[in-house]
């Protein structure tokens, strides 16, 4: 598992803010099967701010808040604490295009908070620039469906109900 080395130093009393990495995926990973797990080091947990994963179309600029993201200071280890999060798409909807996502774990103040729960109530995308001064780390993926696991969700035409 590879490490940032300000995780490295925040995780050994030489940092004071507040810095995660994102270990998996792997940046430009193509990733075929949902639910996305995406797994890191934090270096600490956040004592007043919470960390969120937003996904982002690199193509369309359209991101959303997933979840928050639990940092649990009991799992801490020697490089950081361990934290986990995952996320869903729905890879077999003819809705769904594949392509570059943008992952991002963000710090949200209160502000960015509202923002997000707002966007998410009203299933509305964030604008990335509103993102941007937040990011605590990133990492670009490929998302494509895997062609054997939609086989058999295709839809299948309705037919009219027969009348007695």
């Amino acid at each position: 598992m590879s490490v940032l080395p300000a995780v490295l130093a925040a995780a050994c009393g030489g940092g004071g803010e507040l810095t995660l990495s994102i270990d998996s995926p792997s940046p430009g990973a193509v990733l075929s099967s949902s639910p996305f797990v995406v797994q890191g080091l934090a270096s600490e947990a956040p004592k007043e701010a919470k960390v969120w994963l937003v996904v982002g179309g690199v193509e369309d600029g359209q991101y959303f808040g997933v979840n928050s993201v639990n940092i649990d200071p009991a799992l801490r280890g020697d490089d950081g604490i361990a934290w986990q999060t995952q996320f869903y798409y729905s890879l077999c909807s003819p809705n769904f295009e594949p392509g570059e996502r943008d992952v991002l774990l963000v710090e949200s103040d209160l502000d960015l908070l509202n923002e997000l729960a707002q966007a998410l109530a009203n299933q509305e995308p964030v604008d990335r620039e509103l993102l941007r001064e937040h990011v605590l780390a990133s990492v670009m993926v490929d998302i494509q469906p895997d062609p054997a696991e939609c086989e058999g969700e295709e839809e299948t035409p309705q037919t009219e109900a027969e009348e007695p």
